[in-house]
């Protein structure tokens, strides 16, 4: 009988921001993400065994939660799983990268970050949508350049987003990248940012993304969701750390520096916050702006908007000085373009 490769859980996994929320299980999928060392057998696992992200098969797993066992924990998978493991993880003179490409290629995704050939100037393809944002102005001779990468396994494209200076030249590495969809019905629509660079090299110069340029590529990307569509931005980044840091402490969505750019960018009238950084497919925590349906539909969620605004202005100063620093301005920036959108004049709300 063959037995299985024992694998050692880890306490703080480095891609996790929010430990130990990304480790808990998902009961209704037939994949557990865990993150991992690997050993093979006869081997010490030791602090510098090869780490990494990787499905296993509900039935590999046991429903334990790890507040309850501690950590770190030392479970058996299944042989299948250990081999699959081993072969990734194992191999000699495996290069992080290539390894990196191993995993993903064995949970059928493609890699377009680490494949170049896989990427094409967006100009290429007469009927891509966005086509429609390619040589866009966000700053002062600054444009977008869009590159379209492979089809996701839903459909979806890959993009990123590289900044063009006409005084300075191209940025070496895109300022943001992530998946655009197109469908029959409303909410197939979106677009997606799931990586967004607060800082960029041009010609070995390292230059800070500033806001207004910032301000634009939303407003930008934006004006590609049509009516009932959305537009998810990621929050992970240490660019977004005071908005993650608001969201925590409870500030509305459009108050915060993010959710205010969506706001603007007409992807704003209601908000869902994802703050469970799942990982995997599901990729880093979001939020997620829609844009209207219709006149009705963006009145009746404006005046909830508004509702929830100067309920979060009465209790801001409970808030830390940053979060409120960049949130309050904000907040009251919103609630007179709301007065003024739905002809509410000052005063309670009725």
């Amino acid at each position: 009988m063959t037995t299985a490769s024992p694998v050692e859980m880890v306490e703080a996994p480095s891609w996790s921001p929010t430990w130990p929320m990304p480790l808990t299980t998902k009961r209704n999928c037939s994949l557990v993400w865990r993150c991992i060392r690997v050993r093979a057998p006869g081997e010490k696992c030791t602090s510098d065994a090869p780490m990494c992200l990787v499905s296993l098969p509900v039935s590999a797993w046991p429903w334990t939660s790890p507040s309850k066992i501690g950590w770190p924990v030392r479970r058996t998978v299944s042989p299948s799983s250990a081999r699959m493991m081993r072969r990734v993880m194992r191999a000699p003179r495996l290069t992080a990268a290539k390894r990196e490409c191993n995993l993903h290629l064995l949970r059928g995704d493609p890699m377009p970050a680490t494949r170049p050939d896989l990427w094409q100037r967006v100009e290429t393809l007469p009927d891509h949508p966005m086509r429609a944002i390619n040589g866009a102005v966000v700053g002062n001779g600054v444009r977008l350049r869009i590159e379209i990468g492979p089809k996701s396994k839903v459909g979806s494209d890959y993009y990123r987003v590289i900044l063009s200076s006409d005084s300075m030249g191209e940025a070496d590495e895109p300022v943001c990248g992530g998946l655009i969809n197109r469908g029959a019905f409303p909410g197939f629509n979106w677009v997606e940012v799931t990586d967004f660079q607060g800082r960029l090299t041009i010609n070995g110069e390292a230059i800070q993304i500033p806001e207004g340029i910032d301000g634009n590529i939303v407003k930008t990307l934006g004006r590609l969701v049509p009516v009932g569509g959305h537009l998810m931005m990621e929050y992970d980044s240490a660019h977004r750390a005071i908005t993650a840091k608001a969201l925590a402490q409870r500030v509305p969505p459009v108050a915060t520096p993010l959710g205010g750019m969506m706001f603007a960018a007409n992807c704003g009238t209601w908000f869902t916050d994802w703050y469970i950084s799942e990982g995997g497919r599901e990729g880093p925590r979001k939020l997620q702006g829609f844009r209207a349906v219709d006149a009705e539909h963006a009145a009746r969620r404006g005046r909830e908007m508004l509702e929830g605004l100067e309920a979060f202005l009465g209790r801001a100063k409970d808030c830390d000085w940053d979060v409120q620093a960049a949130c309050i301005p904000i907040a009251q920036a919103t609630v007179t373009n709301l007065r003024a959108r739905l002809d509410v004049p000052d005063g309670p709300m009725q």
